[in-house]
């Protein structure tokens, strides 16, 4: 990679990357990390817009603007490769070595061009999904599943033979659409989708440090709403294998919720590698088989039999319930 001698707060630092043309036409991104005067790494300081790889050149240029921080010594491009655009999906990654900053008034009107030694992150060259999109597909076909067993549950009675009641074959509907939107998000990957968008948003609008408040509150949100709702499907005239998968559902929610906020403590936590598998991957796998083991308790219902032999009625969902 060859570019820019020093980086300008204030003027954008230009790069040209050498690219396999065989990895055309995917899209490649590089992003803008920094770096105090004592080499201690920070965060994200500008995102990359994707671009596509040229199939002939196999070299892209590229201009990132770099914007000034306190006690920045260093800035590093990360440059990935993917399919989206997205990172979960990269098929190659690197990052330069760290790349000095200086005033404008010491490198004068144009830093000299020289070049950058680029160092893999992920040298497996190979176009296999990332573990991520593996994780996520198993989680879908899983959910496909629970709405299988759901939409079974809904067009049969129970093993006793009792007719299930208009109000419980409802319920059963609500969980089986609340199953198939699951399904359909970790397919598309929505959260990361939604993350990247955002997080594409705070960094042109020069908000990417300040958001960290309003991140942190809804992380503290995301984890005393999971607890909530698990308290209150605790306190309901549930089956065990209804309130089994609305757990299930809920806490697939507090962990997308988690995965969009992208909290930074939390992302370091949730990217730990475990069988070369992401632990936020594991998780959501976990609470899958959750749902999953719900759905295959027998006579799934939807309420409790009440003491009198019969299952809970509307009113003994909203009334006799805490």
């Amino acid at each position: 990679m060859d570019g820019d001698a020093y980086a300008v707060p204030g003027r954008p630092l230009t790069l040209n990357i050498h690219v396999d043309p065989r990895l055309s036409p995917r899209l490649l991104v590089v992003d803008l990390h920094w770096l105090t005067r004592r080499r201690a790494p920070r965060v994200l300081l500008t995102g990359g817009r994707p671009q596509r790889i040229p199939g002939a050149i196999g070299s892209c240029h590229v201009a990132i603007p770099v914007p000034g921080r306190g006690d920045m010594g260093f800035v590093q491009a990360v440059i990935y490769v993917s399919q989206s655009g997205r990172w979960e999906d990269r098929i190659r990654s690197a990052a330069t070595e760290p790349i000095p900053v200086t005033s404008a008034i010491a490198c004068g009107d144009r830093p000299e061009t020289v070049h950058w030694a680029v160092h893999d992150l992920l040298p497996d060259p190979g176009s296999q999904p990332s573990p991520s999109t593996l994780g996520r597909a198993v989680t879908a076909l899983l959910w496909l599943f629970v709405a299988a067993r759901l939409a079974w549950a809904c067009r049969n009675p129970l093993a006793n033979g009792r007719t299930r009641s208009p109000y419980e074959r409802r319920w059963l509907t609500i969980t089986l659409c609340c199953a198939l939107l699951a399904a359909a998000w970790q397919a598309l990957a929505l959260d990361s989708i939604l993350g990247n968008e955002a997080r594409r948003l705070a960094v042109d609008h020069g908000l990417y440090f300040e958001r960290e408040w309003l991140q942190q509150l809804m992380t503290v949100a995301a984890a005393v709403g999971l607890a909530s709702v698990i308290a209150w499907i605790a306190t309901r005239s549930l089956s065990g294998g209804m309130r089994t998968v609305l757990i299930s559902l809920a806490s697939l929610l507090a962990l997308s919720t988690l995965s969009l906020v992208s909290l930074h403590a939390v992302d370091r936590l949730a990217n730990v590698p475990y069988w070369q598998t992401p632990l936020m991957d594991w998780l959501r796998i976990a609470v899958t088989l959750m749902g999953v083991a719900g759905s295959l308790l027998p006579r799934i219902s939807a309420f409790e039999p009440s003491s009198g032999g019969h299952h809970a009625t509307r009113t003994g969902w909203s009334r006799h319930g805490p």
